[in-house]
């Protein structure tokens, strides 16, 4: 997930706080790497249902130029974090029709059906926050309506990241420059003045206010939580254990427990 915010640097092209903190570089490079993907996947005649070969296109061209929906932070997350799987595990690219969101989700496909939303994990590049269980998250945790978009296990993730290295190499093989003359060329006249107009408006036209990864129930449930002066002990204690495992030396266990538990605040959405 870190991989994934990190090849998009740019940011997201349909949220509000990233479209205003670039200057809407991040919604004109959005549409860069979609007419770049559309031309990749029509020069090599990909049929449009075949989702599965259509993702290193997306995760290719959102790599390219740096940014994307969510749509294209789910192709790269799925592409990408397929080398990071186990024999028995699979990364799945998942879809909520009801909301318009995508994100990818790592599953144990032999887990009991009753253990799924705790085996489940959900990889939301696109999100604020961390990884969680399918049970905390925001759009994962209501399960009826979502659907597989595709999936990769280790043997076919890698063909994936293959295709879409060699897409990446290809894109770059033209040089910055043309990068850069075709991020312009989504930045036109009737652009600038959308452009102009999203800036007047609160959340600009079509796009998204930052949407948290977790659920605000149990955000505000672990809120109160580590708030609560009866739990205070018995968190730090957790804490400490999760020093020990990170290897942290026994005389500085206690401090590094405390910053631990702030940052676990810390990642907790405010709504």
């Amino acid at each position: 997930m870190n991989e994934t915010r990190q090849l998009l640097k740019h940011g997201r092209g349909n949220v509000d706080v990233d479209v205003r903190a670039t200057h809407n570089e991040s919604t004109w490079r959005t549409k860069a790497a979609r007419t770049f993907r559309l031309e990749r996947e029509r020069k090599a005649k990909v049929p449009w249902n075949a989702f599965t070969q259509r993702a290193p296109y997306s995760a290719a061209a959102a790599s390219v130029f740096g940014a994307g929906n969510c749509g294209e932070h789910t192709s790269t997350t799925s592409v990408y974090h397929s080398r990071r799987l186990a024999p028995h595990e699979e990364v799945h690219y998942v879809s909520a029709p009801a909301v318009g969101h995508t994100w990818a989700e790592g599953r144990v496909p032999a887990a009991p059906v009753a253990e799924q939303s705790e085996r489940t994990v959900v990889m939301d590049a696109w999100a604020a926050g961390p990884a969680v269980l399918a049970s905390d998250a925001r759009f994962a945790k209501r399960r009826a309506g979502l659907e597989t978009t595709l999936h990769f296990n280790a043997e076919t993730g890698r063909d994936a990241r293959i295709a879409a290295n060699d897409l990446v190499l290809e894109a770059r093989s033209a040089g910055p420059a043309e990068i850069a003359r075709r991020v312009q060329s989504e930045a036109g006249l009737t652009a600038r003045f959308a452009a102009f107009i999203d800036s007047v408006l609160p959340s600009g036209i079509g796009h998204w206010r930052e949407q948290h990864v977790l659920d605000g129930n149990f955000s505000q449930r672990v809120k109160g939580k580590l708030a609560a002066p009866a739990d205070r002990a018995q968190i730090l204690g957790l804490a400490v254990r999760v020093a020990e495992q990170l290897g942290v030396p026994p005389q500085q266990r206690s401090a590094e427990a405390q910053r631990i538990v702030e940052a676990a605040h810390a990642m907790l959405p405010d709504r």
